[in-house]
């Protein structure tokens, strides 16, 4: 489901990883908000070659980490 958010958040010209963390979290309901959000207008990027790969991964590992944090102090 996250990598559905995302590319619909792609197709609608909005951040990838947004659309990705609200699918990966909310499942279709994510993918369905994702969808109804409104499309932004094309800007011009200034300096190409960037990716949400890395923030995507940030992202992934800072969840998993907090995951982790929450499941120790509930021990």
């Amino acid at each position: 489901m996250g990598l559905l958010g995302r590319y619909v958040a792609k197709e609608k010209n909005r951040s990838k990883a947004e659309g990705f963390w609200l699918g990966f979290l909310f499942s279709i309901l994510g993918v369905i908000i994702v969808a109804l959000l409104p499309t932004k207008e094309k800007q011009l990027k200034l300096n190409s070659g960037g990716s949400d790969v890395g923030l995507i991964f940030w992202s992934f590992l800072a969840v998993i980490i907090i995951i982790l944090i929450v499941v120790i102090m509930n021990s």
